[in-house]
């Protein structure tokens, strides 16, 4: 069954006590669907990617850099082809590299193997780089228009809603704007727990030592 943001916004004027009926309403469906949407993208930053697989896009580029989608939200993975030396090439993850590290990719470019650097609009990668395979979180439908559907799975709609209530209550000082938020933050808190899949990590012992 498809939420509309209407459904959600009905959630939220429950929730305050504000039904669509209620006369100089202290809040217009149009803010509600706006704090919705703040909710959603505040959401989506802080959870795991695994908790939405429905925003997971993967693209390729040519070349030496990607233009970054309009939609791109966060960076999960980027494996870059490049050349060795001659006709030997080999495809491995890029090490993302700080914003301001120009230094070694202008003096040590092979030292380092693959590597992706955020730039204005693009993501370059090199060296010798004639190819790309990325993976990214992209943002979800814009829902601060009454007449858009939420594009979330169904369990992701109750935080969203909470947090819009928050500050809904917030707008007139309503002391519950903390209870919701807190609610809201314990889903948060939640999500980023060790629900999902994690890459075992080895300990490493100390090296044994021939006496």
């Amino acid at each position: 069954m498809t939420t509309t943001v209407i459904d959600l916004v009905q959630r939220v004027r429950s929730n305050i006590n504000e039904s669509p009926a209620t006369i100089d309403p202290q809040r217009t469906d149009e803010e509600i669907a706006r704090w919705l949407q703040e909710s959603q993208l505040d959401y989506i930053s802080k959870i795991p990617a695994d908790a939405v697989p429905e925003l997971i896009e993967e693209v390729t580029a040519s070349g030496s850099s990607w233009a970054r989608a309009a939609d791109f939200v966060k960076l999960l993975s980027f494996q870059v082809s490049h050349t060795i030396s001659g006709t030997s090439t080999v495809t491995e993850p890029a090490t993302v590299l700080a914003i301001d590290d120009d230094y070694a990719v202008r003096y040590y470019p092979f030292l380092m193997g693959a590597w992706a650097q955020f730039r204005k609009d693009v993501i370059a990668f090199g060296p010798n780089a004639y190819f790309a395979y990325i993976r990214y979180q992209r943002a979800p439908a814009d829902i601060s228009d009454v007449c858009a559907t939420f594009e979330l799975d169904a369990e992701h709609e109750e935080p969203v809603v909470n947090r819009a209530t928050a500050k809904a209550l917030d707008k007139i000082n309503d002391a519950d704007a903390e209870r919701y938020m807190t609610l809201y933050n314990d889903r948060v808190a939640a999500e980023a727990g060790p629900k999902y899949y994690q890459p075992l990590r080895v300990e490493k012992t100390a090296q044994r030592v021939e006496r």
